[in-house]
């Protein structure tokens, strides 16, 4: 996380600043996504498989009118919980987390005027990550957990910006993997993410 604070820092000294506008966004949405190896061991245990993962999280951005670049960091928590698929108590829990980098190219308009539409072609790339799966059953839990994550996502982004609110969305491709997630008593499992979703996101413009 410092690091990427300072590749942000660094972008806004070596840029105009009457150039610069910082944007602070939420954001939420969801990716397809098929884990084979996770939902194997869901349906060998009675739970529901998984086939969406949800996304939230938020942006600090700096876009660049003048180069036309942006830069910034995103963070996004994803948690998932499914039941039993023959109505017994058996249960899983999924939740990951990624803070990526953000490299945007395209053309950002000026926020003062009202009804501006914005495109960039977005790029991120996971430098910190978390995850957990959990599968209760009735006859003992499975905790897979550690693994080697890897992430990015290819993405375009558009919207429309005016006195200083931001609205917009993002349709992307994820490649997420983890291989290597381990539990006492199991064979260690790759968790794989990777597939397609939007996310909308919505938030504010300063020009500093």
């Amino acid at each position: 996380m410092r690091t990427c604070l300072l590749i942000l820092l660094l972008s806004f000294l070596i840029t105009p600043k009457a150039n610069a506008w910082l944007e602070f966004r939420g954001i939420g949405g969801a990716a397809i996504i098929d884990p084979l190896d996770l939902n194997g061991i869901l349906k060998t245990n009675n739970v529901k498989e998984v086939y969406t993962i949800p996304w939230i999280g938020g942006d600090i951005v700096a876009k660049f009118p003048d180069v036309p670049l942006g830069c910034g960091v995103r963070y996004q928590y994803g948690g998932i919980k499914t039941d039993s698929a023959n109505g017994g108590l058996n249960e899983s829990e999924i939740q990951v987390s990624r803070t990526s980098l953000v490299a945007m190219v395209g053309e950002r308009p000026d926020s003062k005027k009202a009804g501006s539409y914005y495109g960039y072609l977005v790029g991120t790339y996971g430098v910190a990550h978390t995850q957990s799966v959990k599968v209760k059953t009735t006859t003992g839990d499975l905790d897979f957990k550690d693994g080697t994550p890897s992430s990015i996502t290819l993405g375009l982004e558009s919207g429309t910006v005016g006195k200083h609110v931001i609205v917009g969305g993002e349709i992307f491709w994820q490649r997420y993997v983890i291989t290597g997630m381990k539990t006492t008593g199991s064979e260690a499992i790759n968790l794989n993410l990777t597939g397609f979703g939007l996310i909308v996101h919505m938030g504010i413009s300063l020009g500093i």
